[in-house]
């Protein structure tokens, strides 16, 4: 009995420590206190330091756990084509008679199934009807369509475009039945509720709409691009990965080579793409030795058997994290088949961009690029606080992106022809890695890649050169 009357004490002791925690904590004063005395004791690196040793400690015992249970019973999966498609599992496959059609182009271009691509978006030519003849004054509108849920990703770039750049007015457009977000002040955003308010709108008010979703593309998006009189061009640092007849132009850096059966199309070479507004890290170089060899940085579509072939030699000697996979369950019993070394392998969910450019700077020497599906975000984000993407140069602009952005940002000692030479590279950067940091950054901040106002003025020319304009009409009394 007194055991009984002990517990329910230390019960009540208890249940009044939860009590008077959860009154001090709700408050904004004492929360504020806190963080005074964690700044003025220095305890802010301590912190850190903690934070990121249980991240690596969660990222070992998920490791282990998805190496010994079976995939069943970590997760059943969501059937959902749309699932299936960012799993990568088609990237293992060869019959995908059981995937929907408009699905197929996706598949095909992850794939570099260049034959299979054209003849599965080809058919769709036909469907876009619609004669554009609008004529565009000085002042243009752009329609920045952006409808998934890491759209936040592009609202600072964008909300540096509209204060740079008077002539050209930028819109950012959604749908509604996608996740609500934290809207920035000063953007222009549009909501439309269905395909025919937002053809309507994009027909009187817009003169361009820049596709930003890429392989992600919600239909109804997709409808909107079939049937607005508004001119269609593709994100820059993305050629679209299907549905490319419903585009009136294709923007490109310079140096990429344009695949042949696109060549039909309008096409607007930049010197750079993008112009992202990513301010310097006020971060201290990391001298000391990094946790990382290698990140990658990708949706896990793009992960097929040519890299897990190609690189699995490199994850015995160097280590790799893989960094916003969805389904690492699935990779890592791929990565077992094609002989990694899982011990030097670890994984992290998706971040913010600002916590993904602490992550990087701190923790990371190089982003390898993925050779059959390059990235151009990932190289300018990388580029933006000094590390090197290390890549290779493709035959087309799916696997030129890297290596032109690095070419372009006179990194070219960064760019191999053979999969050897990757230790030689990582290692003569890890012998620099401070000093090479910083020129890295310095190098791509002078680039229209990182300068909005280069990129805004070069955007803004070319499509008056491309398209009907107003100032070439002879003037009437």
């Amino acid at each position: 009995m007194s055991e009984v009357r002990k517990l329910s004490f230390l019960k009540k002791i208890f249940q009044k420590f939860v009590t008077v925690k959860r009154l001090l904590t709700s408050s904004h004063r004492f929360k504020e206190y806190i963080f005074y005395l964690i700044r003025k004791t220095g305890l802010i690196p301590i912190i850190r330091n903690l934070r990121d040793r249980a991240r690596i400690f969660r990222d070992r015992t998920r490791l282990e756990i998805y190496k010994r249970v079976p995939t069943r019973i970590l997760k059943s999966h969501n059937e959902e084509f749309i699932d299936y498609f960012l799993s990568g599992k088609f990237n293992f496959e060869i019959d995908h008679s059981h995937i929907p059609r408009e699905l197929l182009p996706r598949i095909y271009l992850t794939k570099n199934q260049w034959d299979l691509y054209f003849h599965s978006t080809k058919q769709e030519d036909s469907f876009s009807t619609n004669f554009k003849d609008k004529v565009l004054n000085e002042h243009i509108t752009i329609a920045f369509f952006c409808s998934y849920a890491s759209s936040h990703f592009f609202e600072k770039t964008i909300l540096s475009y509209v204060r740079i750049n008077l002539k050209m007015r930028w819109i950012l457009c959604k749908f509604s039945d996608f996740p609500a977000e934290k809207h920035i002040d000063g953007i222009e955003l549009v909501i439309f509720n269905d395909v025919a308010s937002a053809t309507h709108y994009c027909n009187t008010n817009i003169d361009f709409i820049i596709d930003a979703d890429g392989p992600l593309r919600p239909t109804k998006t997709l409808e909107v691009l079939k049937n607005t009189s508004a001119y269609v061009l593709n994100y820059y640092n993305l050629i679209t990965t299907s549905n490319k007849y419903f585009y009136d132009a294709l923007i490109i850096p310079k140096s990429v080579t344009v695949a042949p059966f696109i060549s039909e199309k309008k096409i607007i070479e930049l010197d750079s793409l993008g112009g992202w507004d990513l301010p310097p890290l006020v971060l201290k170089i990391n001298k000391s030795r990094k946790k990382y060899h290698f990140c990658i940085i990708a949706e896990q579509f793009k992960i097929g058997p040519e890299f897990l072939k190609e690189f699995s030699v490199l994850s015995h000697n160097f280590k790799f994290i893989f960094i916003g996979t969805k389904y690492p369950y699935f990779l890592v019993d791929k990565l077992k088949i094609y002989g990694w070394n899982l011990k030097n392998v670890s994984f992290n969910t998706a971040m913010p961009l600002l916590q993904l450019q602490y992550f990087l700077k701190k923790n990371v020497y190089s982003i390898l690029d993925i050779p059959n599906y390059s990235s151009g975000s990932g190289t300018i984000v990388g580029l933006s606080i000094g590390i090197p993407t290390i890549c290779k140069e493709g035959p087309y602009w799916i696997n030129q992106m890297a290596a032109s952005i690095m070419s372009q940002t006179e990194n070219i000692n960064y760019i191999y022809h053979q999969s050897i030479q990757i230790e030689k590279i990582i290692i003569e950067h890890m012998n620099n890695s401070a000093a090479l940091e910083i020129r890295i950054e310095e190098s791509a901040r002078k680039s229209g890649y990182l300068n909005p106002e280069i990129f805004l003025n070069d955007l803004h020319q070319e499509l008056l050169t491309a398209f009907p304009s107003l100032r070439s009409s002879p003037v009437t009394a």
